[in-house]
């Protein structure tokens, strides 16, 4: 075929045929396409209307042929054929093609980071002039690698390649990018139970991001509130460089104190009367609507 990438091809022409004219033979010229480039022969040929270039094949370049043939034994020469159609053969690949981030990193720190994927896509560059100074055989965009999707978190490579009309495969055209696919990692913890009004209860709150980082870390502690009984939630949310976000909660239930022992605060024991006033310790009513005591 032509173009072909190996130089391996079979000429053929009209004309006498040489297994009827034992002593007539043919020599096959060639001519590439430099400027003022000659005739050259290529080979002789008897018994036969064709010539197959073997072993290396024909050097690269864009080739005209033409034929004449000879019989030595009755000095017969003919004219030159009419020059063939030009063979190309093409032996060097294409430009290596260019791999393109469909948009911009989400994150523009740490060498650039990208939400959950990114598509990469692949364009040629071309194809490089043969070493006659003809041109190539031209990129076959039916081969250019398809869109490559990056959706693992961590460092990933895309990677794609172009071939020639001629079949040349160009080298790899790849492109490494970053991708952040994954959460941020929270822990929040909190003491299962308080007393109300008891001092310095408070949650514990661990976050961390292997990949873009965080933007908003909420790493520290949390005052917990036991001015009011009942179960009491803090809810923590750690943000992602590029946007992911992980929430936690943890519940502490505050719960009263027990009362102190009744005591006598007015009166007098033995009495007479039966009229007395008891008082206890404990969270004020006062204070705490809802809470009796019995």
């Amino acid at each position: 075929a032509t173009p072909n990438r190996d130089g391996l091809f079979t000429l053929g022409w009209s004309g006498p045929n040489p297994l009827e004219y034992p002593t007539l033979g043919y020599t096959l010229q060639h001519r590439d396409s430099a400027p003022g480039a000659n005739w050259s022969t290529v080979a002789t040929v008897f018994e036969s209307l064709s010539f197959a270039f073997g072993g290396s094949g024909e050097k690269e370049g864009t080739w005209t042929y033409r034929v004449q043939g000879s019989d030595g034994t009755h000095s017969e020469t003919t004219e030159f054929s009419p020059s063939s159609e030009p063979v190309k053969v093409d032996r060097t690949a294409p430009y290596t093609p260019t791999a393109t981030p469909s948009r911009a990193p989400d994150f523009a720190g740490g060498g650039g980071w990208y939400k959950n994927s990114v598509n990469v896509s692949f364009t040629g560059n071309g194809d490089p002039g043969l070493s006659d100074g003809s041109a190539g055989s031209g990129v076959d965009a039916s081969t250019l690698s398809a869109t490559k999707t990056l959706s693992t978190s961590g460092s990933d490579e895309a990677c794609g390649t172009v071939a020639d009309k001629a079949g040349n495969v160009s080298a790899l055209g790849c492109v490494t990018l970053q991708v952040d696919a994954t959460p941020p990692s929270l822990e929040i913890s909190c003491p299962a139970t308080a007393l109300i009004g008891e001092a310095g209860i408070q949650a514990t709150v661990k976050a961390a991001d292997g990949y873009s980082g965080l933007k908003t870390d909420p790493t520290g502690t949390v005052p917990i509130d036991t001015s009011k009984a009942g179960e009491q939630t803090t809810t923590r949310t750690a943000v992602s460089n590029v946007g992911l976000e992980t929430t936690r909660s943890c519940a502490t239930e505050v719960k009263y104190t027990a009362p102190g022992a009744p005591a006598l605060t007015s009166g007098v024991t033995p009495n007479g009367t039966g009229l007395f006033t008891l008082g206890w310790s404990g969270p004020n009513p006062a204070q705490h609507p809802g809470l009796t005591y019995a």
